[in-house]
C-alpha cells in the first residue's frame, strides 16, 4: 500500500514533505507551550483536522497532503507511549491507564466530529 492516494501522484510528495514539517513544528510546539497536556491537544487536532479532510473529500491528493502529512506528523502515539512507561516505572498505573483512555477516547471523538463537519462542508 502507498501512502500516496490514488491519483496524488509524485507531485504530491513536495507537498506531502511541508505538510510533514508543519505538522511536526506544530506538534512541538504543542509540547512546549503545554508540557504533557499539548501531546494531548495535538492529538485531538490532528484527529480533529483528519476526519474533517477525510469528511470533504474521503480520497485523493487532499488526504495524502493532509492527514499523513499534516495530521500524520502532528499527532503522536510514540510521545503518548514514552509518557506512560514514565508513569508505570514510577508506579502510577491509574494514571497511565487514563492518560491512554483520553488520548484514545478524545481523539476518536475528534475524528467523528471532523467527519461530520466535514461532510457537512460538502454537501451541496
Amino acid at each position: 500500500m502507498s501512502i500516496l492516494a490514488e491519483g496524488s501522484g509524485a507531485g504530491a510528495v513536495p507537498w506531502l514533505m511541508l505538510a510533514g514539517a508543519v505538522g511536526a513544528v506544530l506538534r512541538l510546539a504543542c509540547d512546549r507551550w503545554l508540557p504533557r497536556r499539548g501531546i494531548l491537544l495535538a492529538n485531538v487536532a490532528g484527529s480533529l483536522a483528519a476526519g474533517l479532510v477525510i469528511g470533504i473529500e474521503p480520497a485523493g491528493p487532499s488526504v495524502t497532503i493532509w492527514v499523513t502529512g499534516l495530521a500524520g506528523a502532528l499527532t503522536t502515539f510514540s510521545t503518548v507511549s514514552a509518557y506512560t512507561a514514565e508513569e508505570v516505572r514510577h508506579g502510577r498505573w491509574r494514571a497511565a491507564v487514563g492518560s491512554w483512555a483520553l488520548h484514545l477516547g478524545s481523539g476518536g471523538l475528534a475524528v467523528v466530529l471532523g467527519l461530520v463537519a466535514g461532510a457537512a462542508l460538502s454537501a451541496p
